[in-house]
């Protein structure tokens, strides 16, 4: 297993539900009670979260994004550090390190006392260090918020494990949270949902490439584009996965299988428990996560019958993702969500029983009944406490695994001079981010100048503030009705999220857009097609029938 799992997940949750907390109002983690101190840092940093996303350095859609780093290094970081240093002081290591310098601190202090006193010099100064934190406290937190240098003067009571958990806080509160946070869930990582699966092994070729690993079916995995996953990329660094999987957990809820694994994992562990199935400790954690959930149910719910017909599909056709099926051997083998038993029509009086949201106590929960896991996912889908239960348990020890020795490249690789003596390569948009055996880059004389001339000329391009509190409806409804009218939306920064392209092309028309009849988008096949406002489904371009002066186009970011 990969070493320090429970620390590396530990860390990361601890930091992650800081940042949740303005919107969740309760930390995830049942081993931190917090005191009125840990309230009023919470409460510190989400006030500066806040002057982040007024002054733009932050973005608050889709979710929140790190835009400045520098703001992150003077706003942010202090406050994580001193955040990352509540959860060192719950670590039994850090916890005896302290107790360790303290007694040495004290010990020092009645030694200087002494000759103080022997000398008759004033012990001012001596009371005076007694105030506060104690030093070791104090260069700890220095050193988590990357302001001091590795606390050698403390070589002695700082043990291995605590000097390794100091490591492991520094470089999240330094490095690996920043990083996660400029990262765009379903842009720059996300989960592979189910039709990212059924896309990813139509594009194998060979039998080997249909097998795909059970890593990559649990955790984030990077994606090239909006809602493009790598067809078979992974995330290298094990602390960067853990922190975007949480990030991408926490953003799209627990899939129903997710569902299912966690619910078949606890059923068993209850069966084990003694006691009456009432009082048993799983079940008790199962009416917790209930509870909690109860004020949530009705803004993560899913509010439409067609909406509750899809998820009951999606629950009845998990087999080919999961399954023993099709590629659902990679990867370790075994482990497999078989749902053949799930399948079968939706009828009215599922969805009225989908109403209710009403959820049986775990001994009596069937994950294989269609119906009652998409209840559960209603109502614990986005549950914070069940995604780290999942993860923690079902999830990182299983495929986080340390590799001795690991064979790696990249493309700085292909372009020296290992494989071949001379490279050529073309650019449309030539740089000098080149590896260094490729450089110089021959650029074409005036062609720089071309561009920054034509990007920036009043004549072919305005800029227009969204101001602070802009979204995707908003931005869509501004492009509709813009004044003079435009033809096509180049989403080239991806901004325009959680939507699909058929979802934006329907939106834009019923936003505005009078002076067009159809909206042509690429679909999820890349096939070119076509909506209009009748509400009838998509159809090839060729035949839509609009004329080109009546048709807008809409270019995501892929």
């Amino acid at each position: 297993p990969l070493p320090m799992l429970d620390e590396r997940a530990g860390v990361a949750q601890h930091l992650l539900d800081a940042l949740m907390y303005a919107q969740t109002r309760r930390l995830s983690s049942s081993r931190l009670h917090p005191t009125p101190a840990h309230v009023e840092l919470l409460g510190e940093i989400g006030a500066a979260i806040e002057r982040g996303l007024e002054r733009c350095a932050l973005q608050a859609t889709p979710h929140l994004v790190l835009l400045h780093r520098p703001f992150y290094a003077s706003a942010l970081r202090p406050l994580f550090a001193r955040w990352a240093l509540v959860w060192l002081r719950t670590q039994a290591p850090f916890q005896a390190a302290e107790a360790a310098a303290e007694k040495a601190e004290k010990a020092g202090k009645a030694e200087k006392a002494e000759k103080v006193g022997q000398s008759g010099e004033s012990a001012q100064s001596v009371e005076a260090e007694g105030n506060g934190e104690g030093a070791f406290v104090t260069a700890a937190l220095a050193y988590v918020g990357g302001r001091q240098k590795p606390l050698r003067a403390y070589k002695e009571v700082l043990g291995e494990e605590a000097a390794k958990l100091l490591n492991l806080a520094s470089q999240w509160v330094v490095s690996f949270l920043p990083h996660c946070l400029s990262k765009i869930n379903r842009i720059s990582y996300g989960l592979l949902q189910r039709d990212d699966v059924r896309r990813v092994l139509a594009m194998s070729e060979s039998a080997d490439e249909q097998q795909m690993p059970r890593s990559r079916r649990l955790l984030a995995v990077p994606f090239v584009g909006k809602d493009c996953p790598s067809p078979s990329s992974e995330f290298a660094h094990p602390d960067v996965q853990i922190g975007l999987t949480m990030l991408a957990y926490r953003y799209e809820g627990l899939r129903l299988t997710d569902l299912y694994r966690l619910i078949k994992s606890m059923k068993e562990t209850l069966a084990y428990e003694p006691g009456p199935h009432a009082e048993r400790p799983s079940s008790i954690t199962f009416r917790e996560w209930l509870a909690k959930s109860t004020t949530e149910a009705a803004d993560l719910a899913l509010s439409s019958t067609q909406q509750y017909a899809r998820e009951l599909d999606e629950a009845g056709g998990e087999q080919e993702d999961e399954g023993e099926g099709r590629g659902g051997g990679g990867g370790g083998g075994g482990g497999g969500v078989s749902m053949a038993s799930l399948d079968g029509s939706l009828t009215s009086s599922m969805v009225e029983r989908t109403d209710a949201v009403a959820v049986l106590p775990l001994q009596l929960l069937q994950p294989d009944d269609r119906v009652q896991l998409v209840q559960l996912k209603r109502r614990l889908g986005f549950s914070p406490e069940a995604i780290h239960h999942y993860l923690a348990g079902e999830v990182f020890p299983r495929v986080l695994r340390h590799q001795a020795t690991k064979l790696h490249a990249s493309g700085v690789d292909l372009g020296s001079d290992m494989l071949f003596s001379t490279r050529l390569g073309f650019s449309g948009t030539p740089s000098e981010v080149l590896p260094r055996q490729l450089r110089p880059c021959a650029f074409e004389p005036g062609s720089e100048a071309t561009i920054f001339r034509v990007l920036t000329s009043t004549d072919v391009m305005r800029v227009q503030n969204m101001g602070a509190g802009w979204s995707v409806h908003s931005l869509l409804a501004s492009v509709a009705n813009a004044t003079p009218p435009f033809r096509a939306l180049i989403d080239a920064g991806a901004l325009i999220t959680g939507m699909t392209n058929e979802q934006v092309a329907r939106r834009l028309l019923s936003l505005g857009l009078p002076h067009c009849d159809v909206c042509v988008f690429l679909d999820a096949r890349d096939a070119v097609v076509a909506v209009d406002r009748s509400g009838r489904a998509p159809v090839p371009l060729a035949r839509c029938g609009a004329d080109i002066a009546r048709r807008f186009t809409f270019y995501d970011q892929v």
